[in-house]
């Protein structure tokens, strides 16, 4: 329920992040605004002097900052939408994450402006740069580029596509109450919830930094942690899928786009002649606990004829592997689930 006199509640969560989280939420106060906003901060019980920083703020900022800390390490998607998203009592939400930043001082205020005149979008999102830690570099504007594209719903849900969270400004009351706090990716959830159910609004103006660190959630360092996400997140699209009544072709294009991105993590890795590469494959093995290893490995076979054909070198596809890979994933799903 949000309270009527706060326009905008900026919920951000955090952990272990003392060397961004005070940028983060410098850019939240540089913020130039003709309404109130408030900061909601979940601070996750860090082990470094997270919460210290976020005390500190809260102590100098008690009209604008409010801080939620956990007694215990309970995970992103548990701090983010059991604990910190329901103490969000703007007519507005904008999402930042602890590591993240905003550059623009004007853009809660743009985004308000816009959601304010077009009442039927429940969501603005805007163009953003990305900051590449290990390599110290700078993507900018990567929607403006084409970096990434200017999805519709439908090419968002069949490609689990990214749309700058830490650049959302959602409606409140669009929020649904149903996301799955032990999903994957609960953003790529909420996101799919609203959009279905109201238009989403892409703005030019860059806005924000998003800072992509490997051996994140959502930049895993292993192939197995990285075959798990991509499960995760065919889990998230087939369950949206059949609780919504998507259409079958949709579906169908979901099920197509998984067996490619399979394939292509796999094949990446079986291409290298790098003992990295042999020494990822066989942990890949070790912790899936693989139970039909002669599929497996027959898989292996078929990945590495592909990659040696024209065809594979034209971008023809070649079916056969992708039958092959679609038997692996049913069969290893089930065995990662009860593995878990």
């Amino acid at each position: 329920m949000s309270d009527s006199k706060l326009k905008v509640s900026v919920w951000m969560i955090t952990y272990n992040h003392q060397n961004y989280i005070s940028k983060a939420i410098e850019s939240v106060l540089m913020q130039i605004t003709s309404f109130d906003f408030e900061i909601v901060i979940g601070e996750d019980c860090s082990t470094d002097r997270t919460r210290n920083i976020v005390k500190e703020f809260a102590l100098r900022n008690p009209s604008k900052i409010k801080a939620i800390y956990q007694e215990k390490n309970v995970g992103a998607n548990l701090n983010a939408f059991k604990y910190t998203l329901p103490e969000c009592t703007g007519e507005y939400v904008a999402f930042l994450e602890g590591d993240d930043y905003w550059t623009d001082p004007y853009k809660l205020q743009k985004q308000v402006d816009f959601m304010e005149k077009n009442k039927e979008f429940g969501l603005t999102y805007t163009d953003v740069n990305f900051y590449y830690q290990t390599l110290d570099i700078f993507r900018n504007n990567i929607f403006k580029t084409g970096y990434f594209p200017i999805y519709t719903f439908e090419q968002f849900l069949i490609s689990g596509g990214y749309i700058a969270p830490c650049t959302w400004l959602i409606r409140n009351q669009s929020i649904p109450n149903n996301i799955d706090m032990s999903s994957t990716d609960g953003s790529f959830s909420l996101a799919l919830n609203i959009w279905l159910n109201h238009k989403v609004k892409y703005l030019e103006e860059t806005t924000a930094v998003y800072r992509i660190a490997n051996g994140s959630a959502s930049y895993p360092d292993s192939l197995f942690q990285r075959y798990k996400r991509e499960n995760g997140l065919f889990k998230i699209k087939m369950d949206f899928c059949y609780k919504n009544n998507i259409p079958k072709s949709t579906i169908d294009q979901i099920h197509k786009y998984h067996v490619e991105r399979i394939h292509n993590l796999i094949s990446d890795t079986l291409k290298s002649d790098s003992p990295s590469a042999k020494e990822e494959w066989d942990e890949f093995m070790r912790q899936g606990e693989f139970e039909e290893s002669q599929l497996i490995n027959a898989l292996v076979d078929e990945v590495k004829n592909l990659n040696k054909s024209i065809e594979h070198r034209l971008g023809t596809i070649v079916l056969k592997p992708f039958f092959i890979l679609i038997k692996v994933i049913r069969r290893a799903r089930r065995i990662f689930s009860k593995a878990d």
